[in-house]
């Protein structure tokens, strides 16, 4: 299998990666072979898994424009995956061209990529740290992603909610974030069913009820 130029050494491609087979699904360019032969296993008992992904990244679109025309021009990505089809940081500097972004994972290889991404910003960083520890995600995006948590921060918590040990407390009401900072969470519904990876989804009436 070729290596893309874009894909790091120490990435093993041979191998399907989680965030890879999500771009693949959203319609992007970084994913290989091994991601696209995975994707397409999947779809067979989950044939609306893409049109429920993309629905859910067409939502985090709209949501960081909104947030972003109303001048708010720090944003903290949770469980952001790799950042290639319509990511944070290109919508939000539409409208508000000084935006930084901090972006949140856990996984390796969404961390790898991120990182090749996006060395030579420095108004984005790629945070290695699991969004369930919001004490560390806070204390590093201050310190290596160079947000001021005195002024807003837009918390986005984008399908990651279905990894909460507690699904009824979404990781975007921490504590730490300035008064008027805006939050976006969302979860699958009991309707949409299971995924290629573990999750816990919440019926209609309490996704509908948990706004913030």
């Amino acid at each position: 299998m070729d290596r893309p130029p874009w894909a790091p050494d120490e990435v093993d491609i041979a191998a399907p990666g989680v965030a890879r087979v999500y771009d693949y699904y959203l319609g992007g360019s970084h994913n290989v072979e091994s991601d696209r032969t995975f994707g397409q296993r999947v779809l067979d008992p989950y044939p609306a898994l893409p049109a429920v992904l993309r629905e859910n990244r067409g939502f985090l679109r709209r949501v960081v424009r909104r947030v972003a025309a109303a001048g708010v021009d720090q944003f903290l990505d949770l469980g952001s995956g790799i950042p290639t089809v319509g990511n944070v940081h290109e919508m939000a500097r539409a409208a508000t061209p000084g935006a930084r972004v901090v972006y949140v994972d856990h996984d390796p290889v969404a961390i790898t990529h991120s990182r090749e991404l996006l060395a030579g910003d420095p108004r984005t960083y790629m945070l290695a740290a699991d969004f369930l520890d919001p004490d560390r995600v806070l204390a590093e995006a201050v310190a290596r992603g160079g947000l001021d948590l005195d002024r807003p921060v837009a918390v986005l918590a984008l399908s990651c909610c279905t990894s909460c040990r507690t699904p009824d407390v979404p990781p975007t009401s921490w504590p730490g974030t300035s008064g008027g900072s805006p939050r976006a969470a969302t979860w699958p519904s009991a309707t949409v069913g299971r995924t290629a990876s573990p999750t816990r989804s919440r019926d209609s009436a309490a996704t509908r009820g948990s706004g913030r």
